[in-house]
């Protein structure tokens, strides 16, 4: 674990924060590069940039240390591993939360104890709710449910209580508790039966569809933080972990571990899940029933995630689901209101079938913020795990996505707008028909068509041909707001293609995507990707998505540079507060050279990268810290 010990700050004039911190830990590993032991912080050179017309120009000047008197290498490297006084830290970035500032409120208002329910059939081949409030009280097995327009059905609070269904069709209410009051019992939930059959292409097979006039609300018991971060690092074999954040967790629920490893992909992971055995008073301290068998780094410069997996409601597919990657999935269609809080979906998504993602609003326009999914966990998903697809102003918040197939945080034809993503989490993303010419080799990839990339195209074993370079967040339309969010594997963190018109479903809206300015990318953080070629990054601003000839969903994607006429052709981008670490490229940013299209940096990071950022066109960097750059 031998690493340059240097770093790169390029401050823009202004000051850095003085942060009492904690001393770093090796975390090693015999499987070499694929462990980390952080960066180590050595002599620092202040650098400012002069001026916009005048970027190229520096000022550089030696920052001494007064609590060690460091002005060299030499010395920095025999001090770095006593106690620091101090930390530089230029990504300054919001946090969702813990427990302590969230407490749970009072519960009021709970839909199952309406004096006017009636009792639900207990069985029956398929069951049409035609008209009032029904209580489903006991556990059910149906083949369909369809619930009508002007009928309700609500769940009890009860353990165990679930509903098993090959489809479920919502026109008027389905209601798993309420915003005032969340269901509290483990073990409810909602099973979606069958297999890829004939009718595998219809939107209510297997799945739970919420259609024009109906409403789905499903509030589970409210956690928080959904995720943190390591306060310190958890060596192999440990059997607690010390967290940055006060958590409410409980013991039995399992916590998912992120790696702190080069690589986080489907053959090559260090992502750990574990169940909980206690938690102190402080709510920082959190036992596990096994031990570690990775270590996960906790330093000053960057942190292990740390999520929450369990939900007091689950909506899942069945056993079957594994065999031919047909799971369950929930669809909310334009007029229908979907608010979805504390829901785990496992088992979910129908690979390579259109639509058919664990957690999705189609089609729905601007909702207003009236749709929402908050406080879920998507975990074990065969296509995808939250979609916005042609809908604005819905919000994405505090989510866990893990062991997903194909890219997760996903907007699909690039006409979503306005839509709030906010500290989520996605690790383990797998590629759908990975490329040999973009594996990972002897830790760097292959050259992956080099700087013009490799042409994909829609093909039965991957529709959609950028789940060839699947990424965490997919990011089609830049006029959204991204904040908090930290992403693990993929092709990329975030990735975002250029569209030069919209696409499937949206095709003939006269859409141009790639004309957008963006709205919000702040405090977002991504690592362990950016390996599938020589020019990846674990952010990727690159590519290019169309459709052959306007025909929907026959799709051509390519990967690298592009053409001005192909590229973004507008509008300032400036990223804030983004960390990386553990990268090929931190920023990958395939840009122009047009006066009017602006890139920039401001208060980055990128920890143990072979190369920070690499910024063609008009582009800046200020307020940075690069460390450890090999």
């Amino acid at each position: 674990c031998l690493y340059a010990l240097s770093v790169l700050a390029v401050l823009g004039g202004k000051p850095w924060p003085v942060v009492d911190t904690e001393p770093r830990q090796e975390v090693c590993s015999a499987r070499g590069r694929q462990a980390s032991n952080g960066s180590g912080l050595a002599l620092v050179q202040r650098a400012r940039l002069l001026s916009r017309e005048r970027r190229s120009t520096v000022e550089i000047q030696s920052a001494v240390f007064e609590d060690t008197g460091v002005a060299d290498v030499g010395a920095v490297l025999g001090a770095h591993q006593r106690r620091a006084q101090w930390h530089l830290r230029a990504a300054v970035q919001r946090r969702m939360g813990d427990a302590a500032e969230r407490p749970p409120p009072e519960r009021s208002a709970c839909p199952f104890e309406a004096p006017d329910l009636k009792s639900f059939p207990r069985s029956g081949a398929a069951v049409v709710l035609t008209d009032g409030r029904y209580l489903l009280d006991a556990s059910a097995g149906v083949s369909s449910l369809t619930i009508v327009a002007g009928a309700e059905l609500v769940f009890k609070d009860m353990p165990g209580l679930t509903l098993r269904a090959e489809s479920i069709v919502v026109e008027g209410v389905l209601r798993l508790g309420s915003q005032t009051c969340p269901l509290l019992a483990a073990g409810i939930g909602i099973t979606l039966v069958g297999e890829r059959g004939a009718d595998f292409a219809k939107d209510e097979a297997k799945g739970l569809v919420v259609e024009k006039g109906g409403m789905l609300e499903m509030h589970g018991k409210p956690y928080a933080p959904t995720w943190t971060r390591l306060a310190e690092s958890a060596s192999p074999g440990a059997m607690q972990l010390v967290v940055q954040d006060v958590v409410d967790w409980e013991v039995g629920q399992e916590v998912l571990v992120v790696t702190t490893a080069w690589t986080d992909d489907s053959g090559n992971h260090q992502n750990e899940v574990r169940t909980i055995a206690s938690v102190d008073s402080s709510g920082k301290r959190i036992g596990l029933s096994s031990p570690l068998r990775f270590g996960h780094y906790g330093g000053q410069e960057y942190q292990a995630e740390v999520a929450l997996l369990g939900r007091s409601i689950t909506v899942q597919g069945d056993e079957q689901s594994e065999n031919d990657n047909f799971g369950g999935h929930v669809m909310c269609k334009r007029g229908s209101e979907c608010r979805v809080s504390g829901v785990k979906g496992f088992r979910l998504g129908q690979l390579n079938v259109m639509g058919k993602y664990p957690f999705h609003l189609h089609l729905m326009g601007d909702v207003g913020q009236r749709s929402y999914f908050e406080d879920c966990v998507v975990q074990r998903s065969f296509f995808r795990a939250f979609t916005i697809h042609g809908t604005s102003g819905a919000r994405l918040s505090r989510n866990v996505a893990y062991d997903v197939m194909g890219s997760a945080y996903y907007l699909e034809d690039g006409v979503e707008e306005r839509n709030l993503i906010e500290f989520n989490l996605g690790a383990l993303v797998h590629i759908i028909k990975p490329r040999s010419d973009c594996a990972p080799s002897g830790g760097r990839g292959y050259q992956c068509g080099g700087q013009p990339g490799i042409v994909v195209d829609t093909e039965a074993a991957r529709i959609v041909p950028t789940d060839a370079t699947a990424a965490v967040f997919y990011c089609t339309n830049a006029n959204n707001r991204w904040v908090g969010n930290s992403a693990s594997g993929g092709f990329s963190g975030f990735i975002f293609p250029s569209l030069p018109d919209a696409v499937g479903e949206s095709r003939n809206t006269g859409v141009k995507p790639c004309t957008k300015p963006l709205l919000e990318f702040d405090s977002n953080t991504a690592h362990s990707s950016g390996r599938f070629g020589a020019r990846s990054g674990c952010i990727y601003v690159g590519g290019r998505l169309t459709e052959k000839n306007g025909r929907k969903h026959d799709y051509t994607y390519v990967s690298g540079r592009t053409t001005p006429e192909g590229g973004r052709s507008a509008g300032a981008w400036i990223f804030t507060n983004t960390k990386t670490f553990l990268c090929n490229r931190g920023m990958m940013w395939w840009g122009r050279g047009a006066a009017e299209y602006v890139f920039g940096l401001e208060g980055f990071e990128a920890h143990d990268v072979e190369r920070s950022s690499q910024q063609l066109g008009d582009t800046y960097m200020a307020g940075a810290i690069v460390s450890a750059r090999t």
